[in-house]
């Protein structure tokens, strides 16, 4: 593929891909165990909210999103490191023998 090709759809990618993101976002805030209306979301991040709206989406599920998020930039760095240390661009964690499991005697 041509550089200059892939350099100008790169911010339509990263456009793309972050308005998934909050898509997913605004999903998982709306659906689980217990269920918060989608209308009812702005209202309760505003202050007015029931309790149970507000333990569900403050207590349960923005934990719960933010946890998501740090764990997946930790590993997106993580794979990027093991990429730049190796000089591989198709590098994986079997190339240091992470994968290889106990080793029994």
């Amino acid at each position: 593929m041509n550089r200059s090709l892939s350099l100008r759809n790169q911010p339509v990618v990263i456009a793309i891909l972050v308005i998934l993101t909050l898509l997913t976002i605004v999903a998982s805030l709306g659906l689980g165990y217990s269920s918060v209306s989608f209308g009812r979301i702005i209202p309760t991040f505003l202050g007015h909210g029931t309790f149970k709206e507000d333990f569900i989406l403050f207590s349960v599920r923005m934990p719960r999103i933010a946890i998501t998020l740090l764990a997946g930039m930790a590993l997106a760095l993580s794979g990027a490191i093991l990429q730049g240390v190796t000089r591989n661009d198709l590098a994986d964690p079997g190339i240091v023998g992470i994968n290889a499991g106990p080793v029994s005697a």
